[in-house]
């Protein structure tokens, strides 16, 4: 018995030691992240978008932050935290700008735990390392807006929805909802998030009618949940509908070939082959059946947040900015890391063949992230407005 017992312990021990090693390497990551999105940080002045918020949350009265954000066309979360912020930081371009870098790095820690938990440690951490890197995320992670917060609480809210899927409870209902709630708070497309895990659920469970009747009460709860907890907003949000019938005030994008496939080079910085080639290295494509529920997630967060952007901005008003689409970027991320995991190459013995794909995958990760963050400058120059912005009073009543 003691034996056993002993030989057991053996067995564990290295998948232990890598355990520890993966999560390290995770924390390296997000330290380097942090340095990367730090540099150069007050280089540049705030532009208008940026100047507008620090105007929205200099005054010393909570009504009159609340009275400035109700004129707007966005939810209060944001400002909000950012006005009890500036408060104690201060607001130089440097205390402005740090929560967003500071959400950045929640929304990778947050990514990591889906990557654990729809695959495995090696992809989520492939998976920081693709979104930490990824050029779009570095330019919402030093802007002085809501989008890394909208980032952060999409990703979040996904890891409590695949909680909650996995083991029902009262606790967990109730933590996934309230996400789900401060999601609203933060950006209105938020809620296509939210819709995307609906009918994640809705065609999971639809596999299963008998099981699916006896859930619908249940599952409808954190729904229901967030609903309740952003009913106190809604008259505000119609009255902000009222007001900007024609969308935000920035210029509309059309909805058209050219407008999709902007959207396509800002993703993939114009080497989509590349990121998509690990799917033809190995057998990706083949356990496309074993991970089915979690690639049908990915897809439908990747996808359903700017297609139903761009038919609301065709058929309703002109809403669509490529910026309302970041909370789908950590699930292209995903989706590469789970090609990057999956490569395999039939060529020698075992432990050659084992090596050789070890290599390819680095190589390939490696050259992501040089593409990347290469094209960060040509994808994301320089915003124009303010200029030498010194006051709220250069841009805002």
């Amino acid at each position: 018995m003691t034996e056993g017992l002993r030989g057991e312990n053996t067995n564990r021990a290295p998948q232990f030691e890598r355990q520890h090693l993966v999560l390290a390497l995770a924390i390296g990551v997000l330290l380097v992240v942090f340095a990367l999105t730090l540099t150069g940080l007050t280089r540049e002045s705030l532009w208008n978008d940026e100047a507008w918020t620090d105007w929205a949350v200099r005054s010393p009265y909570l009504a009159d932050t609340l009275a400035r954000i109700q004129g707007d066309v966005h939810p209060p979360l944001y400002f909000l935290l950012l006005d009890g912020w500036t408060l104690a930081a201060g607001d130089s371009v440097f205390a402005l700008r740090l929560p967003s870098i500071l959400f950045g790095l929640l929304t990778l820690a947050a990514a990591y735990a889906v990557g654990v938990r729809l695959f495995d440690r090696p992809t989520g951490l492939m998976t920081i390392i693709l979104l930490g890197t990824a050029s779009f995320f570095v330019y919402y992670t030093r802007e002085a807006r809501m989008y890394s917060l909208l980032l952060a609480l999409g990703t979040l809210a996904t890891w409590a929805y695949l909680r909650w899927s996995a083991r029902p409870s009262l606790a967990r209902a109730s933590s996934y909802g309230l996400l789900l709630a401060l999601l609203l708070y933060t950006h209105y497309a938020g809620a296509l998030i939210i819709l995307t895990h609906f009918l994640h659920g809705l065609l999971t469970a639809i596999q299963h009618p008998a099981k699916l009747l006896r859930k619908l009460p249940h599952g409808l709860l954190p729904y229901l949940l967030a609903l309740l907890l952003f009913a106190p907003w809604l008259p505000v949000f119609l009255s902000q509908m009222r007001a900007n019938p024609h969308g935000p005030l920035a210029l509309p994008l059309p909805t058209d070939w050219g407008t999709a496939a902007g959207l396509l080079l800002i993703v993939t910085g114009g080497y989509g082959g590349l990121m998509l080639l690990p799917f033809g290295l190995g057998t990706a494509l083949p356990r496309l059946r074993q991970y089915g529920n979690a690639i049908l997630l990915l897809l439908l967060w990747l996808l359903l947040t700017p297609s139903l952007l761009l038919i609301l901005n065709a058929s309703v008003a002109p809403v669509y900015q490529v910026r309302y689409t970041i909370a789908a970027l950590p699930a292209g991320a995903l989706l590469i890391a789970y090609g990057l995991r999956h490569i395999g190459l039939p060529l020698g013995p075992t432990a050659y063949r084992r090596r050789l794909t070890q290599a390819v995958t680095m190589i390939l990760l490696l050259a992501l992230v040089q593409v990347q963050l290469s094209t960060h400058a040509a994808l994301w120059p320089p915003q124009t407005g303010l200029g030498s912005y010194h006051s709220p009073d250069d841009c805002c009543p």
